[in-house]
């Protein structure tokens, strides 16, 4: 039995070991730059995609079917043993594609190909979109639910793929969202995650705040860096299990555009999308940011009319490649 000497000491112990880990962590927080921090708070990003679903598919359809077919091609291909998960999944744009390549390769080789997919996004107003479009086309081998991607309720080893297209960096606890993807994902699954590499119209929308309204900080300022560094990205699947003899992770990167009839209607879009209204922008304010914006993105490298009378603006979409062992 401990003397009460012992005890105290074991006490005192304990306490100095906690105590430097509250200096552990304070020294961290203190150190913390703006890149480390999320690209955007999970609750803002969800007001964002409520106030964009209905526009979600006309505004960037054209953008995501290239990169979806692009990571395809980087897996075997899918075939009715495949059980999907559509991690953030918004209007089911990548589910949308899978379906319709199987469709062509069904009429191409006259054999039926079905595989299961469940769609998951926090966004309830994503989900009834989505879940329209079930109803719609009779896609019966899909499943919508509302789920939080930091809080899988899936059981363990259940998914063959898993897709997080453009989701994971809003999430609070990234690493967790990997976790949950991990956990999920039976061995010899593949998961593939994508962010953004490069956002054609960012550098313009920065010129346009700062000259729209310079006394508020840039709506440009919760788009970081560290999402567009593979070394970054790496380490949040590694660290969410996808390391060492459990997993590898790899990378590879697609060209795309955002796609609008006119600079004017790309700027409108962006006016709603990152809720300039909601953050206490006036409609003066929008007429100066519009003017701005337009002129600002007209000289940039990065946005270009086709042949047909289409304003492009280019991305670039990095895609994490994961492979559970």
């Amino acid at each position: 039995m401990k003397t009460r000497r012992e005890s105290n000491l074991s006490t005192l112990k304990t306490l100095n070991k906690l105590w430097g880990q509250i200096v552990t962590l304070e020294s961290l927080i203190s150190t913390m730059t703006e890149s480390d921090k999320l690209v955007m708070d999970q609750k803002e990003a969800l007001g964002m995609y409520d106030r964009y679903s209905s526009e979600y598919d006309k505004n960037t359809l054209q953008t995501m079917v290239p990169i979806v077919n692009h990571f395809l091609s980087l897996i075997p291909p899918l075939d009715s043993s495949s059980i999907v998960h559509d991690n953030a999944c918004g209007t089911g744009i990548v589910t949308q594609t899978i379906i319709a390549n199987m469709e062509l390769k069904t009429l191409q080789d006259d054999q039926p190909s079905k595989l299961t997919f469940h769609c998951t996004d926090l966004s309830p107003d994503m989900i009834d979109k989505l879940s329209a479009k079930i109803q719609k086309f009779g896609w019966n081998n899909v499943t919508a639910t509302v789920m939080d991607a930091s809080q899988l309720t899936f059981d363990d080893e259940w998914f063959t793929h898993s897709f997080t297209n453009f989701g994971l960096f809003f999430l609070p606890d990234p690493v967790q969202g990997a976790s949950h993807i991990f956990r999920t994902l039976k061995h010899g699954g593949i998961s593939i995650s994508t962010t953004w590499g490069k956002v054609g119209f960012l550098a313009s929308m920065r010129k346009a705040d700062e000259l729209t309204r310079p006394d508020l900080p840039s709506i440009t300022d919760t788009f970081t860096d560290n999402w567009t560094q593979e070394s970054f990205i790496r380490s949040v699947f590694e660290d969410g299990g996808f390391a060492g003899s459990h997993g590898i992770v790899t990378f590879d990167r697609c060209e795309t555009s955002l796609q609008a009839n006119s600079i004017e209607e790309h700027t409108h879009s962006f006016w709603t999308l990152f809720g300039y209204s909601d953050k206490g922008w006036t409609e003066d304010d929008k007429k100066k940011w519009v003017a701005a914006f337009v002129e600002e993105l007209s000289k940039s490298d990065d946005c270009y009319t086709d042949t047909v009378g289409i304003c492009h603006v280019r991305m670039s979409a990095l895609i994490c490649k994961a492979v559970k062992f």
